[in-house]
């Protein structure tokens, strides 16, 4: 039953944190966004340097949720559970190592993630 609620944290990592945070990067980028930032982005940098800072968000999420991840199985005093149903999980129990749940042909990135996965 772990593996359930694995794939749900996972799941909603992607979605709510990975994803989210790329499409906002990718847009402030892309001038689809009002603001002194995203104007400053477009003038700033030419087309080929914008390119270079759309692949490299995608690794700096990626870093992040690594780093979160990793910390939280790190601090003894972090306990972080996932409940489905009446079946409750501490995710630092249910994996041999949380950061590497992102990653490989089945991890959470390439099965849960519509944005792009650029390995580092």
């Amino acid at each position: 039953m772990s593996r359930e609620q694995m794939d749900f944290l996972g799941q909603v990592l992607m979605s709510g944190v990975r994803d989210q945070s790329i499409s906002f990067w990718d847009k402030l980028i892309e001038g689809k966004m009002r603001g002194s930032m995203s104007k400053k982005i477009s003038e700033s940098y030419s087309t080929e340097q914008l390119e270079i800072l759309t692949d490299i968000i995608s690794q700096v999420v990626d870093t992040t949720l690594h780093n979160l991840l990793w910390t939280i199985e790190q601090e003894d005093q972090i306990h972080l559970k996932v409940q489905l149903d009446e079946d409750a999980i501490d995710i630092k129990e249910a994996s041999d190592g949380l950061a590497g749940e992102l990653y490989t042909e089945d991890g959470w990135i390439i099965k849960y993630s519509e944005k792009r996965y650029i390995e580092p």
